[in-house]
């Protein structure tokens, strides 16, 4: 422990700490978003069993059994997660026959052309698959941005 009086203070000064986060905010691990940042483009990716079926096949709700019906072995859906990959992009989660895909909105138009603005209902829009995944992939899905505030509570 150092006597009281040698060396600098403990702490910062509150405003000086709030100046050094509102000049440099790169330099304390802050991101600032700007129109000029890309965002990450994040997609669902519906995967085929081995007999070329999926949940888009299910023709009615999903339930825990529909699901179970299309479950897609654990070797399948490595597969797939190696082929997205090795496209550049990220397998961010695997949910049953589902995964959860991002990646730069560049590699998005190249493999898909370009992107449709979601639908003001709030429905995902369905890409096309391309023809280097349509043996593993049934379907891509794009969701709706979320409605942080969607209206006063009632």
């Amino acid at each position: 422990m150092r006597p009281a009086g040698d060396g600098p203070p403990a702490r910062l000064p509150f405003l000086l700490l709030w100046a050094i986060l509102a000049i440099a905010p790169h330099a304390c691990g802050r991101t600032v978003m700007t129109d000029e940042a890309p965002s990450p483009i994040h997609a669902q990716f519906v995967l085929k069993d081995a007999a070329g079926r999926s949940i888009l096949d299910a023709g009615g709700p999903l339930t825990a059994e529909t699901i179970a019906a299309f479950a897609i072995p654990e070797e399948r859906l490595d597969e797939a997660r190696r082929r997205l990959e090795a496209l550049g992009l990220r397998v961010e989660a695997a949910g049953g026959p589902v995964l959860s895909v991002s990646g730069e909105r560049v590699l998005f138009e190249r493999l898909f052309g370009p992107l449709p603005e979601p639908p003001a209902a709030g429905e995902a829009v369905r890409l096309p698959v391309p023809a280097s995944l349509a043996d593993i992939v049934a379907g891509v899905l794009l969701p709706p941005p979320p409605e942080l505030f969607p209206g006063p509570a009632p």
